[in-house]
C-alpha cells in the first residue's frame, strides 16, 4: 500500500520507479516526487488526520536538522480535496451563523421594545436543534449522511426560529397594545391577544411552513446523496420549527403572562429602581406601535366574517373589558355610511403609525399598471440570460481559494497528470463462461491491446489523440516510444511464472498484477491518467468522446475480451454522470414542487387567482436571480467593484449552487407573500375593501417583512467572506432573492397586480361585500 521513488530504486524496480518523479525523461531533472499511500477503506478518515500530524512532525525535523526550507511536503488525493470541501463548508456555515446570529436578536429587540420576548425565540431554537439532531441521528443509523448536514440544519434553525418568532411577537406585541395597557393584568384579553396571534401569524408560519419543507423534500429524490440528504435534514429543521412555534410560543406566553406581557422599559423594568421607574414614566417615548388616525383611512363597512386560522370558525371577540393605555383621537364615522365590524374598528383605531408605507400603497393602487410593467420590463430581460448559465462540477469551485489542499491538488495535476487524484479505469471481463473465462490467457491479452490501440487511432475533441498511451497502464502491454505503434505487447504467459520468480522484473510485475487484476482473474483494470483535470469543461468533453468511442468499439471483433461489457469508471465519471442525472430530474423536481405549492397556497386561501400570481411572482424573482448570477459570474459585471467574492469565474456556475438555493428562494419567497397576504385576507374578511385591504396589509406587515429580509441577507452574507466560489454564488443567489422579495416583489409588485384584479382576487370564494360609497 505503501510506493514511492525511494522504495523502488532500494529494490532495483527501474520500471516503475520513473512513475514517481516529476520528469519521466530526464530523471534528474525532477523538482518533485510522489509517495503513494493507500489505506484500507474503513480507516481512510482516521489514517488520514493522523498523516497530517505525522508529516508535519517529520517536516520539522527533516527542516532544523538541513536548515531552512530544504523540504516541502504537500497532502494531495481525492480524499484530502473531500475533506478539504467538507471543512470548508463547515467553517463557512460556522462563520454565517456567528455573524447572522447576533444581528438577527439585535433586529428582532429593536422591532418587539422588549427583551423579555427574546427568551422566547432562543428556547425555541433550543428545542428545534435538540430535537431535529436527535431524529436525523436515528436517521444515520440507517443510512449515510453528508457531512454538511448538520450545520445546515444548525443554519436553517436559526433563520426559521428568528423568522417566525418575528412574525409570532410582533403580532402579539401589536394585539396586547390594542388591548390596552392592563391587558397583562387581564386573562381574557391576554388570551383573546394570543388567539388572534395565531390566527394570523400562526397560519403564515404555519402555511409557509409547509411550503417550504415541501420545496426542501423536492431534494431528496435527486441521484445525489449530498443533496438528498441535505434536503431531507432541511425538511425535517422546518417541519419542527414550525411545531415548537405554533405550540410552544402560545403556552410561554399563557404559562407567564405577566412577565412576558410586561412591555414597559423595554421589559427590564426589575433590573430598575423604583424611583428611576417613577421618573421615566412621565417621559412619553413613542411606540412603535403608536396609533393611527382612523380619519386617515376612508370608511367602510360590512357584516364581520371572523377571521382565524382556517378562515371557516369564528373567532371570539376581544374583550369587552374597558381599554386603558391607549392614545388614539376620537374615531370619526361619516353618518351616510354603515358603520364597520367591531373588530376592523378596533383595528384601525390602533393601525400603526407608518405614513411612508401609506403612500407607497397609495401609489401601487394609482400606478399599478406602471408599476406591473416597469417591474417585468427589467425583471424579463434579466431572467432571459439565464439560458445562457453554464454550470460546472469543476473541484476549483468547491475548494478554498489558497487552501493547501486546492495548492497541492494544482501542483500535483501539473507534475503528474490525474493518476494520483482520480484516474480513469476501464474495466474489462472475458466473454467465456467460468472456469476458462480468465483475463490471464492470450486471446485476452491480444483483444486489449487491439483495444488499446484503437481508442489511441482516435482523435480527441481537442485535436489530439483520444488515447495518449504514455498515460496507460496496462498488465497486457506498456507504452513505447521506439515502436511504430507506440505500444509493447506482454506476454500472457508471463504472468503465470510470477509466482516463484525472485527476479527484480518479477517482482516488481507481480505488484502491477495485483493492483489491476482481481484475485479471482475474472476483471482486469487499465488505469488512463489524463494531463488534465478531468473536472474541468475539457475533462467533460472527453469523458464524452471516450464513451462514444467505446460504443464504436463494442462492435470490434474479440476471440476473448466481451466488448459489450467495457466499463468506463473512475475519474469525472462519477461526478458528470450525477450532473446529468441532476439536469435529467430537476425539470420534473421543479414542476412538481411548484405544483405543490399552488395546491397548498389554493387550500389556504381557498382561491385559484392567488395561488396563479404566488406562482408567477415565484417564476419571476427565479428567473430574475439567475439571470443575474449569469452577469455577475459569467460576464463579471461587478468585476469594478475589486471584491473577491464578485469576480468573474472562467469555470462557470458550480452545478450544485443553483440546486441548493431553489428550494431557498421558493420558500423565502412564499414565506413573505404569505404573511402580508394573510393581512390582506384578515382586512377583506373584516369588511374593508379591496383597495383599504390591501393598503392596511401592506402597512401593518411593511416594517416586520423588511426586518425579515434583512435579518435573512445579512444572515446570507456570510457565505460571501469565504474564498470559495460555490458559496460566494450560492450566498449571491440567496441575498439577491431576499432583496428583490422584500423590496419589489412584496412592496411594489404584490399590491399592484392584487389592485389590477380587484375582486378577482379570491375568485371563487365569496367575500363579504364592503359597505363603501363605491359599493
Amino acid at each position: 500500500t505503501l510506493s514511492g521513488f525511494q522504495l523502488f530504486r532500494d529494490d532495483k524496480f527501474e520500471r516503475l520507479a520513473p512513475l514517481t518523479l516529476s520528469d519521466k525523461v530526464n530523471l534528474l531533472s525532477s523538482r518533485a516526487t510522489v509517495i503513494r499511500v493507500q489505506p484500507p477503506t474503513s480507516m481512510v478518515k482516521k489514517f488520514s488526520a493522523e498523516l497530517q500530524s505525522r508529516v508535519q512532525e517529520i517536516l520539522k525535523d527533516v527542516n532544523r536538522e538541513c536548515g531552512g526550507d530544504a523540504l516541502s511536503v504537500q497532502i494531495a488525493g481525492y480524499q484530502a480535496l473531500v475533506e478539504a470541501v467538507q471543512e470548508g463548508v463547515e467553517s463557512d456555515t460556522k462563520l454565517m451563523d456567528i455573524v447572522s446570529l447576533p444581528i438577527a436578536i439585535l433586529v428582532l429587540a429593536l422591532m418587539l421594545r422588549t427583551f423579555r420576548l427574546l427568551l422566547i425565540p432562543l428556547l425555541n431554537m433550543l428545542v428545534v436543534v435538540l430535537t431535529s439532531f436527535a431524529i436525523m441521528y436515528g436517521v444515520s443509523l440507517s443510512m449515510p449522511i453528508a457531512s454538511i448536514v448538520p450545520p445546515f440544519m444548525l443554519s436553517v434553525t436559526i433563520a426559521m426560529s428568528i423568522d417566525y418568532s418575528l412574525f409570532m411577537l410582533t403580532r402579539f406585541c401589536e394585539e396586547i397594545k390594542a388591548e390596552g395597557a392592563d391587558a397583562p393584568r387581564r386573562p381574557a384579553a391576554l388570551r383573546a391577544a394570543v388567539r388572534r396571534m395565531q390566527a394570523g401569524a400562526g397560519h403564515t408560519v404555519l402555511v409557509s411552513g409547509c411550503t417550504l419543507a415541501v420545496c426542501f423534500l423536492g431534494l431528496t429524490p435527486l441521484p445525489l446523496m449530498l443533496l438528498a440528504t441535505t434536503g431531507l435534514g432541511a425538511a425535517l429543521t422546518v417541519t419542527i420549527a414550525v411545531a415548537v412555534n405554533l405550540s410552544l410560543t402560545p403556552t410561554l406566553l399563557l404559562t407567564f403572562p405577566s412577565f412576558f406581557s410586561e412591555m414597559r422599559y423595554a421589559g427590564l423594568g426589575c433590573l430598575l429602581p423604583r424611583a428611576a421607574r417613577r421618573r421615566l414614566a412621565v417621559i412619553h417615548v413613542p411606540s412603535p406601535f403608536a396609533v393611527f388616525p382612523a380619519t386617515a383611512f376612508s370608511s367602510t363597512g360590512s357584516s364581520y366574517e371572523p377571521f382565524n386560522a382556517s378562515f371557516d370558525a369564528p373567532l371570539s371577540t376581544p374583550s369587552s373589558e374597558p381599554m386603558s393605555g391607549a392614545v388614539a383621537e376620537p374615531l370619526v364615522l361619516d353618518p351616510a355610511k354603515p358603520n364597520l365590524s367591531s373588530e376592523l374598528l378596533r383595528r384601525r383605531d390602533h393601525m400603526p403609525r407608518r405614513p411612508a408605507w401609506q403612500g407607497l400603497a397609495t401609489c401601487t393602487r394609482r400606478y399599478s399598471v406602471v408599476v406591473v410593467a416597469a417591474v417585468v420590463a427589467v425583471a424579463v430581460p434579466c431572467a432571459v440570460q439565464t439560458l445562457r448559465i453554464t454550470t460546472s462540477i469543476d473541484f476549483d469551485l468547491l475548494l478554498p481559494d489558497g487552501a493547501p489542499a486546492t495548492v497541492a491538488y494544482k501542483d500535483l495535476i501539473t507534475s503528474f497528470g490525474t493518476a494520483d487524484i482520480d484516474p480513469y479505469v476501464l474495466l474489462l471481463q472475458p466473454k467465456l463462461t467460468p472456469p476458462n473465462a480468465t483475463v490471464a490467457n492470450q486471446l485476452f491479452f491480444d483483444d486489449v491491446n487491439r483495444l488499446v490501440l484503437n481508442l489511441a487511432s482516435r482523435s480527441g475533441p481537442d485535436g489530439g489523440p483520444l488515447l495518449n498511451l504514455s498515460t496507460v497502464t496496462s498488465v497486457t502491454g506498456r507504452y513505447d516510444p521506439i515502436k511504430t505503434s507506440g505500444w509493447e505487447p506482454v506476454p500472457a504467459f508471463v504472468w503465470r511464472q510470477l509466482e516463484h520468480c525472485e527476479l527484480r522484473l518479477c517482482r516488481q510485475l507481480r505488484v502491477q498484477w495485483q493492483q489491476q487484476v482481481s484475485a479471482d482473474e475474472r476483471m482486469m483494470a487499465i488505469s488512463i491518467a489524463l494531463e488534465f483535470d478531468p473536472y474541468s469543461r475539457r475533462g467533460k468533453t472527453w469523458l464524452f468522446a471516450m464513451r462514444a468511442a467505446l460504443d464504436d468499439a463494442a462492435q470490434m471483433h474479440a476471440d476473448a475480451l466481451d466488448c459489450d461489457g467495457v466499463k468506463l469508471a473512475g475519474g469525472g465519471a462519477q461526478m458528470l454522470d450525477a450532473q446529468a442525472a441532476l439536469n435529467e430530474y430537476l425539470p420534473l423536481t421543479v414542476g412538481l414542487t411548484l405544483i405543490i405549492v399552488f395546491v397548498l397556497v389554493a387550500f389556504a386561501f381557498r382561491s385559484l387567482l392567488v395561488p396563479l400570481r404566488a406562482v408567477f411572482s415565484i417564476a419571476l424573482t427565479l428567473g430574475w436571480v439567475y439571470g443575474l448570477l449569469v452577469l455577475i459570474y459569467q460576464d463579471g459585471v461587478l468585476e469594478w467593484t475589486h471584491l473577491g467574492c464578485f469576480r468573474r469565474s472562467p469555470l462557470g456556475i458550480s452545478w450544485l449552487s443553483p440546486v441548493i438555493a431553489f428550494a431557498c428562494m421558493v420558500g423565502l419567497g412564499l414565506d413573505y407573500d404569505i404573511f402580508l397576504l394573510t393581512r390582506i385576507y384578515e382586512e377583506r374578511a373584516a369588511g374593508a375593501t379591496d383597495a383599504d385591504a390591501i393598503a392596511t396589509g401592506l402597512v401593518t406587515s411593511g416594517n416586520v417583512i423588511t426586518a425579515a429580509g434583512v435579518i435573512m441577507a445579512v444572515a446570507f452574507t456570510g457565505l460571501l467572506l469565504p474564498p470559495t466560489v460555490a458559496f460566494n454564488q450560492l450566498a449571491t443567489m440567496l441575498i439577491l432573492s431576499v432583496l428583490l422579495d422584500t423590496f419589489v416583489v412584496r412592496t411594489l409588485l404584490l399590491p399592484a397586480v392584487m389592485s389590477l384584479l380587484g375582486p378577482a382576487n379570491w375568485w371563487p370564494r365569496k367575500m363579504p361585500t364592503p359597505h363603501s360609497a363605491d359599493s
